[in-house]
């Protein structure tokens, strides 16, 4: 499937201008090769502004928000989730 097949079957329950290849002005870089399709879900449900996320040019996963406030509410709850299965400690 092409990449424009694969960004509108991904992104069909969410927001419009949210989801996979939507980026904005404050990242949340990730470890690990890909992002939670739960942490997706919560913040299809919890976050009031744009948000999404793509990869960087090295394929790390990269979480973006339009809204500071909700970029960090998704941290706190989702990137230590991210470090521990992926092995990773800070």
């Amino acid at each position: 499937m092409d990449i424009n097949g694969f960004n509108t079957a991904y992104n069909q329950n969410f927001p419009q201008d949210c989801g996979y290849l939507k980026v904005y002005e404050y990242k949340v870089p990730l470890d690990g090769d890909g992002v939670y399709y739960m942490s997706v879900e919560w913040a299809a449900k919890n976050c009031k502004n744009k948000w999404g996320w793509y990869f960087s040019k090295h394929a790390k996963p990269v979480m973006t928000f339009e809204d500071s406030h909700e970029m960090l509410l998704w941290a706190l709850r989702w990137q230590a989730e991210h470090r521990k299965q992926n092995g990773t400690s800070y």
